[in-house]
């Protein structure tokens, strides 16, 4: 939306939007902070924005505007690679909705999620058989350590590929509705040496936390992947 009413007036923000991302870094991460957490602006409408050629980011960016910037080409992939059949992903002002095989997923960026000391960044709910399912979702123990892009990011995927998070993540698995037989039991990293679900014994490797999101060798597309490469890719060679 490039237009918000105010009232009875529309007000034109992309102005907004492209002023602070020419600013300098230290300066974005103050304005970002203000604005965002008072919801002047919102994350939707810059990723909608920027996504679409519209605004223009300079190479030098604060942490926050990066890591936005990450989270918006996700959201780019994903809505490339949504066929609503089921898969579809949708997103307006602070709220990311995804139509998966189990239901709808919507996680909310809450206002206290701007400030770096926020420990409760997002709200995720899970739609499924009529009945809503909230799921509490933690990325990272310290949320100082991870920009909020970034986090987002992780849970955008995480519900797009609900199935696998479920088997690594008790409470995907418990709003899903299935066993906690079908979760894999936690051991520690090797690369972080904290106590997570993300290892696979089996197969030798780690996908904690620390290092679950990055590209596919195949199709440079950024996922959720224990393998080297993500799951379409990994389907299209079986």
């Amino acid at each position: 939306m490039s237009n918000r009413q105010s009232g009875s007036q529309y007000v034109d923000y992309k102005p907004l939007y492209q002023w602070i991302l020419e600013q300098s870094p230290e300066v974005q991460e103050i304005l970002v902070e203000q604005l965002f957490s008072n919801e002047i602006l919102n994350i939707s409408d810059m990723v909608e924005f920027i996504n679409r050629g519209e605004l223009t980011a300079n190479e030098d960016n604060g942490p926050t505007i990066g890591s936005i910037l990450f989270h918006g080409s996700i959201i780019k992939q994903l809505e490339d690679a949504s066929d609503w059949n089921p898969n579809g992903i949708y997103h307006y002002e602070n709220t990311i909705g995804i139509i998966t095989d189990t239901g709808l997923w919507e996680i909310e960026v809450v206002p206290e999620a701007w400030s770096k000391d926020a420990t409760g960044a997002f709200r995720v709910q899970l739609f499924r058989d009529n009945v809503c399912h909230s799921v509490c979702v933690q990325t990272c123990s310290n949320p100082s350590e991870l920009p909020i892009g970034d986090r987002l990011a992780a849970i955008v995927l995480a519900c797009w590929n609900d199935t696998e998070t479920a088997k690594r993540v008790s409470t995907f698995a418990e709003a899903m509705g299935l066993s906690s037989s079908s979760r894999l039991p936690p051991v520690i990293c090797p690369n972080c040496r904290e106590i997570n679900d993300n290892y696979r014994l089996d197969g030798g490797h780690s996908t904690c936390e620390c290092q679950r999101i990055y590209e596919c060798p195949t199709c440079d597309r950024m996922q959720f992947t224990e393998h080297g490469q993500c799951n379409s890719c990994i389907a299209d060679y079986v």
